[in-house]
């Protein structure tokens, strides 16, 4: 055999992939690290992670409740209406008496903690935590490739993922959006129609807890699945937007509940906000804090800089080599958008993570950099407050905000260096195509 046959051979060697090893090795240390850091200091470290409020554990879920007691619009809820049908059913367990005689304002922001030592609340929201962890659980080993032992480890970290304990701990429905965009992006391509059919259905019923996961729509846009895009859009407004007119007042409550999502974003997207998770705009001032740079029009320039990262997530998404890096962009936008960037919107990265370890088959090192980057996002990183004696969110936030920060840049680039050599070779063969044609005898071929 000679050499240029071997080197050939080379190239085409299958070698093997250490995604998973990398990815598991690396979350079972954070993961091991915050528990023992949580024993060493009394569970101090642990504010690394959950919300700086600890008697108000849970108040998510129990305030979501309690506010579909009224008209849920009316009382600034954020949530489209099959969410909030959902509470109203968790508020018929409560029983009357025991309702009544601790709430006596529906319509407060923030109901009383009290509410949590009493069993008719309490059991509601326990039911409630069992069949969402049961279906979460479920639905990985329905979702992810792999041996159940793998797909056990995949359920175990994700449970100890930072976004997923702070989803739990703030008891957030987010969850439910996250189960069925995993079901969505498991069988969107599937070889079977019925199966196709049912992630439309699927991705509809996740927009219809969170508006965020309709960012996942690019990935049909991507594959030329337009008839399905089509059909996805008439599900979305199906389960979204048709139960308005059925259980609540219509354009109303829409112009409601959007109002209370615009009003909610522009209080919390300030300079003076940036303490916890870090939007797109909170990036900006965080960064330019940090280098010290004082800009004029800070504030315009922190839109812009929202508005232009989203804009390059929105143009990877549809444009990036695999699948996987777009579902990760679609994550970013869910994250970096918002107005309210909360931890649990991390939780979004589980979906890329998952593709990219069922899927990726050839060693890259920029894929590694990727998924460190997704890790560095969602693993319970426990450090101390910088800015006083003690263990706060601060940092661990900061982190996690700048690793989607790096995400999105390194996505930029590759697919810069992706589309840039197709795109002159368009212009190329169009140019090459006008001198054929020029060169052609006028009133036909020769």
């Amino acid at each position: 055999m000679n050499i240029a046959q071997k080197f050939r051979d080379l190239r085409t060697r299958e070698y093997k992939v250490y995604y998973k090893s990398f990815f598991y090795i690396a979350m079972a240390c954070f993961i091991l690290v915050f528990l023992i850091l949580g024993k060493m200091t009394g569970g101090a470290s642990f504010k690394s992670v959950f919300f700086k409020d600890r008697g108000d554990s849970f108040m998510d879920h129990y305030n979501s409740v309690i506010y579909n007691a009224v008209d849920p619009y009316e009382n600034y809820v954020m949530y489209p209406p099959l969410a909030t049908i959902t509470y109203k059913l968790f508020l018929t367990i409560i029983p009357e008496n025991v309702y009544n005689y601790v709430v006596s304002d529906p319509t407060k922001t923030a109901q009383p903690q009290q509410l949590k030592y009493y069993q008719g609340f309490v059991f509601q929201f326990i039911i409630f935590s069992m069949i969402m962890i049961t279906a979460f659980l479920i639905t990985v080993f329905l979702c992810k490739k792999g041996r159940a032992r793998e797909k056990l480890m995949f359920a175990a970290v994700s449970f100890l993922s930072t976004p997923f304990l702070f989803m739990l701990e703030r008891g957030n429905n987010i969850i439910i959006s996250l189960i069925f965009s995993l079901l969505f992006v498991s069988f969107y391509d599937s070889e079977k129609k019925v199966l196709r059919e049912l992630a439309l259905i699927f991705l509809a019923i996740a927009v219809a807890y969170k508006l965020y996961p309709i960012a996942l729509g690019v990935l049909l846009f991507r594959n030329k699945q337009y008839k399905e895009l089509f059909r996805a859009g008439v599900y979305c407004v199906i389960f979204t937007v048709l139960p308005f007119f059925i259980f609540y007042d219509g354009i109303n409550s829409i112009k409601l509940m959007l109002g209370s999502i615009s009003r909610v974003g522009g209080r919390t997207a300030t300079a003076a906000n940036i303490n916890g998770q870090l939007n797109f705009n909170q990036l900006f001032y965080y960064i330019t804090g940090v280098l010290r740079i004082s800009l004029p029009g800070a504030d315009t320039l922190a839109t812009l800089c929202r508005f232009a990262l989203t804009g390059a997530c929105v143009f990877c998404a549809f444009f990036i080599k695999d699948n996987w890096k777009s579902a990760m962009m679609c994550a970013a936008i869910i994250y970096g958008f918002q107005g309210t960037c909360s931890t649990y919107l991390l939780i979004f990265f589980l979906i890329p993570v998952m593709m990219l370890l069922d899927s990726e088959k050839k060693n890259n090192l920029l894929t590694y950099v990727y998924l460190f980057l997704m890790i560095m996002s969602i693993a319970p990183i426990v450090m101390p407050d910088p800015n006083t004696v003690g263990w706060s969110r601060y940092m661990p936030t900061k982190i996690s905000s700048l690793a989607v920060l790096g995400m999105v840049g390194l996505a930029c680039l590759e697919t810069l260096v992706y589309i840039i050599p197709k795109i002159r070779k368009l212009f190329a063969d169009r140019k090459a195509a006008k001198a054929c044609k020029k060169a052609l005898p006028q009133g036909g071929a020769a």
